[in-house]
């Protein structure tokens, strides 16, 4: 990896958190994640607590237009959508469904420390 594109990777991380401090704060949501995800290319999560141990998140692929310019695509095909659930059963135990359109997952996360 050279400077320059450690650098533009700097630049990004900036520009991302910004526009996720911005939405967050503008559109009441908790969560407002920008993430580069190797070959799925850049996805945008946005989530709510419902309650303090209900939390709901939708993570949704971006892209951008190839015409050489700089605006952001989501790609609206519901497949590429994934709505997420999760449920604090306990402080050490979290249920999350997880649905992508054309799978439903579930995963129970325990988290042991000692």
């Amino acid at each position: 990896m050279t400077l320059a594109d450690r650098g533009a990777g700097l630049a990004l991380g900036q520009v991302a958190n910004l526009i996720e401090n911005a939405a967050g704060t503008e559109l009441g949501l908790d969560v407002i994640e920008i993430r580069q995800e190797g070959l799925r290319g850049a996805t945008v999560t946005a989530g709510k607590y419902v309650t303090r141990r209900l939390y709901v998140s939708v993570s949704q692929p971006i892209s951008f237009s190839g015409d050489g310019g700089q605006e952001a695509i989501a790609n609206t095909d519901a497949a590429t959508r994934v709505i997420t659930i999760e449920y604090e059963l306990f402080e050490w135990l979290l249920a999350r469904v997880a649905s992508d359109g054309s799978a439903l997952r579930a995963l129970l996360l325990w988290e042991y420390a000692y």
